[in-house]
C-alpha cells in the first residue's frame, strides 16, 4: 500500500513538472526627473535638462521620447509646444518662441517610455525678460512758405515709448537758409499740441525777416517730460520762399482845382507780406507816383509828386491841362523786389472854362510892316549853339502876322498869334492878346536860314531853317493862351 502512494504521488508530481508557469515577473521602471536650466529673452525661453528613464537598472532607456507642456503662470490648462532638440552627454532642449515680454509661465517635462508608461515632473516656473524701452517719435510736418515768413503745420505730434505715447516737455523747430547753414529756432511748450497738431511762424516777432525767393532746411526736435528718455530730431525738411507780397492802404484821393490840379493823399500805409514796411529793412526804393489822363484816353502821363510825411502831393500845372474838361486821376506805390504797383481808385475832377475867347484874335500887323523877305514857315534846329530838345515853328505871313507853334515843357503844342514888323534889320511884335514879345531881335537872311539874335542878350542865338508844318501839327491852338512861357 505505501508502495503505491509513492508510486502515485511521484507520477503527480512529473504531471505537475510539465505543465507551462504562469507567473510573469515584473519589471522595475524608473523616471529619473534633473533639475532644468532656463534662459529667457523677451519672447523665447531655453529650457535644458537630462532627465530619462530606466528599465531593471540597465541605464537610459533610448526608446523613451521627451516633450514639454507650458503655461501662463495664471492659466490652469497647459499645452504642448516648443522644439525638441538633442545634445551632448544625455542632455536635450526645448525652445520656445512668441512669449510674451515681462511674463510668468509654469512648464513641465514628460517622458513617455511607451508600453513602460509615462511621468511628468513637477511644473517649474520661468518668466521672460522685460522688452527693452524703445523710443521714438512721430511728426509729420507742412510748410507754408511767403516771402517774408512761413508757417509750418505739425500733425501727428507723439513722443512713443514701446508705441505708447508719452508727455511731451518741448516741441522745436530749427532752420537756416540752406547755403548758410547757420540755424535759429523756434521752441514751444507740450501744453500746446492740441490733438497731435500745432503750428509755428517763423521767424518769431523781432527776429530778422526770412530772405525772398530763397531755399531754406528745417527740421523738429521733441523732448520727453521723463528724464529716462532722450530728445528726438527728425530729418531736415525744406521749403522755398517766394517774393514778398506788396499791398498798400491809401486815405481819400483829394483833387481840388486852383490853377491846376492839386491831388494830395494824407497817409499811404505800405505792406509786404501784411507786414508793415517799417518792420521790414528793405534796400529796395518806393516810388510814389500820380497820373492823370483826359477821361476816355488811353494814355496816362504822370505828375511830379512829392512824398512826405506819409503823404503824397502832386501838382498839375493848367498849362499841361485843356479847359472845361474831364480829367481821371489816381496815385499809385511801386516797391518790392518785383516792382509791384499798388494803385487807388481813379477820381475825376472837370477844369473850368477860360474866360478868354475859344479862337484866337486874327493878327493885324502894324502900318508899314513887311515881312513879306521871310514869309514862310520856319523850323528852330538850333538855340544857343546846341540843337534844342523842345519844338518850335513859325508860320510868318508878308504882312507881319506870326503864328508860332511851341512844344517846350509837355506834349501838347501851344499856339500863339502876333503882329511883328521889321525896322532896320531888327523884328518885333505883339500878341494878340496884346502881350509884346519878350525881346526884339536882329535877323539875318542866309538863304534858306535865318538867324535871329537876341537885342538883349547876343548869347541867345536861334536858327531857323525853312520846313514844312508836321502833319500832326494841329490847326487850331490846343489851348488858349495859357501861363506857359512863351518862346518869343
Amino acid at each position: 500500500m505505501k508502495r503505491y502512494i509513492f508510486i502515485l504521488l511521484s507520477a503527480v508530481v512529473a504531471l505537475l513538472g510539465c505543465e507551462p508557469q504562469n507567473t510573469q515577473q515584473q519589471n522595475e521602471v524608473v523616471f529619473n526627473f534633473t533639475p532644468v536650466e532656463v534662459t529667457t529673452t523677451e519672447t523665447t525661453a531655453t529650457i535644458t535638462n537630462r532627465s530619462y528613464m530606466t528599465i531593471d537598472g540597465r541605464g537610459r532607456y533610448d526608446e523613451a521620447t521627451y516633450y514639454l507642456e507650458y503655461a501662463k503662470m495664471s492659466d490652469d490648462e497647459f499645452v504642448r509646444g516648443g522644439d525638441y532638440s538633442v545634445l551632448s552627454d544625455g542632455y536635450f532642449m526645448f525652445t520656445l518662441t512668441d512669449l510674451e515680454p515681462n511674463t510668468s509661465y509654469k512648464a513641465r517635462i514628460t517622458i513617455d517610455g511607451g508600453e513602460y508608461g509615462k511621468k511628468s515632473c513637477e511644473p517649474f516656473p520661468f518668466t521672460t525678460k522685460e522688452a527693452p524701452k524703445v523710443a521714438s517719435i512721430s511728426c509729420d510736418a507742412k510748410a507754408e512758405a511767403k516771402g517774408l515768413f512761413a508757417t509750418i503745420h505739425l500733425s501727428n505730434v507723439a513722443y512713443l515709448v514701446n508705441d505708447e505715447p508719452q508727455q511731451i516737455a518741448f516741441v522745436k523747430v530749427e532752420y537756416t537758409l540752406t547755403e548758410a547753414n547757420e540755424w535759429r529756432y523756434i521752441e514751444a511748450r507740450g501744453g500746446s499740441v492740441k490733438e497731435g497738431k500745432i503750428e509755428f511762424t517763423i521767424p518769431q516777432s523781432g527776429n530778422e525777416y526770412l530772405t525772398e525767393n530763397s531755399d531754406y532746411t528745417y527740421r523738429i526736435t521733441i523732448t520727453p517730460q521723463n528724464d529716462d528718455y532722450n530728445e528726438i530730431r527728425t530729418d531736415d525738411f525744406s521749403f522755398k520762399t517766394q517774393y514778398a507780397e506788396v499791398s498798400a492802404n491809401f486815405s481819400t484821393l483829394n483833387l481840388t482845382y486852383n490853377n491846376g490840379i492839386a491831388a494830395e493823399i494824407k497817409m499811404v500805409n505800405l505792406f509786404y507780406d501784411g507786414i508793415a514796411a517799417e518792420e521790414i529793412k528793405s534796400e529796395e526804393p518806393v516810388i510814389y507816383t500820380f497820373y492823370y489822363r483826359k477821361k476816355g484816353a488811353s494814355v496816362w502821363e504822370e505828375a511830379d509828386t512829392e512824398f512826405s510825411n506819409g503823404g503824397m502831393k502832386a501838382t498839375i500845372a493848367a498849362s499841361l491841362l485843356m479847359e472845361d474838361t474831364t480829367y481821371e486821376v489816381k496815385a499809385s506805390v511801386t516797391a518790392g523786389t518785383q516792382k509791384q504797383v499798388c494803385e487807388t481808385e481813379v477820381a475825376e475832377i472837370t477844369t473850368p472854362k477860360s474866360e478868354k475867347p475859344d479862337t484866337p484874335i486874327s493878327p493885324e500887323p502894324p502900318t508899314g510892316g513887311d515881312t513879306s523877305a521871310i514869309e514862310g514857315v520856319w523850323h528852330l534846329t538850333e538855340w544857343r549853339g546846341v540843337t534844342p530838345s523842345f519844338e518850335v515853328y513859325m508860320d510868318i505871313t508878308a504882312t507881319g502876322g506870326i503864328t508860332l507853334y511851341q512844344r517846350i515843357e509837355n506834349n501838347y503844342w501851344d499856339i500863339y498869334q502876333s503882329s511883328a514888323y521889321i525896322d532896320a534889320g531888327v523884328i518885333s511884335g505883339v500878341y494878340t492878346d496884346g502881350t509884346n514879345w519878350g525881346a526884339s531881335y536882329s535877323i539875318t537872311l542866309e538863304d534858306d536860314r535865318m538867324i535871329w539874335v537876341d537885342s538883349a542878350d547876343s548869347s541867345d542865338i536861334s536858327v531857323y531853317t525853312r520846313s514844312e508844318l508836321p502833319t500832326h501839327m494841329p490847326t487850331a491852338p490846343t489851348r488858349v493862351y495859357t501861363l506857359q512861357e512863351r518862346f518869343l
